[in-house]
């Protein structure tokens, strides 16, 4: 999701498959080398090939990288439908400073394929920016950004996003034992641990509701069976008095 495959290989049955890919995770980066085992191309190499020490060192030196892109931008992992992403784009210059006075442009390609700009407002941390991503429908979505100060382009940065593929109720499945004492307070339950759990029947036995006791009333000196007998008696007169009988 929003890797750069940088090297494929196909399967004696013709089907492609990524070989090498790479993609930013958070200020880091990640490199992922599906072959069987790489040490099988020094093999099939003259010994005077350096290609494959270049490889790895190359990709060593590039996932080691501390030197942060010109413009960067950070976006949550999972967005949720229906519901506001922060985008935050970095800029730097030459020298890796910030720029505090940097012009930002943002645009979002949703799911659909359409796109739109973004508005991007400073912040009080210099070279920071941030604006608010609404996630319409579920899927990918592209978010693109340039940088430019006093005319001079300072850089250009993009991001995937996958929106609809996490449920809040398992973001964070940790136990969480105030939360949940919280929630039998105000129900008035109990909060059981796992330990405890053989003496849930005895509780619920001691907090069974005892049988009230028996009330006996006479039905006559309640207010709504006088009404209700009023009631027929006046119905009765008013239909025999339309009907003629006596």
């Amino acid at each position: 999701m929003g890797a750069t495959v940088l090297a494929v290989t196909s399967a004696p049955t013709g089907v492609v498959y990524p070989l090498v890919a790479v993609q930013r995770y958070g200020r880091g980066r990640s490199m992922t080398f599906s072959g069987e085992a790489s040490w099988r191309w020094k093999m099939m190499l003259p010994s005077t090939d350096r290609s494959f020490e270049l490889f790895w060192r190359h990709a060593a030196r590039w996932l080691a990288g501390s030197a942060p892109d010109p413009v960067s931008i950070a976006l949550p992992e999972n967005g949720v439908p229906g519901e506001n992403a922060v985008l935050v784009v970095e800029t730097r210059d030459a020298s890796f400073a910030p720029v505090a006075d940097a012009l930002v442009d943002a645009a979002v390609t949703t799911p659909g394929g359409d796109t739109r700009s973004v508005k991007v407002r400073r912040t009080a941390t210099a070279g920071m920016y941030t604006a608010d991503l609404r996630l319409d429908e579920p899927g990918l979505y592209h978010v693109s950004a340039d940088a430019r100060r006093a005319g001079v382009e300072l850089g250009h940065a993009d991001r995937w996003m996958y929106s609809g593929a996490v449920d809040r109720e398992f973001v964070d499945p940790r136990l969480n034992e105030a939360w949940l004492r919280r929630v039998t307070r105000g129900t008035g339950g109990r909060y059981v641990r796992p330990a405890d759990a053989s003496k849930i029947a005895e509780w619920l036995q001691q907090s069974a509701p005892q049988q009230p006791a028996r009330v006996r009333r006479d039905l006559w000196h309640e207010p709504w069976a006088f009404a209700a007998i009023l009631a027929l008696l006046s119905a009765e007169w008013i239909l025999r008095r339309r009907w003629g009988l006596r």
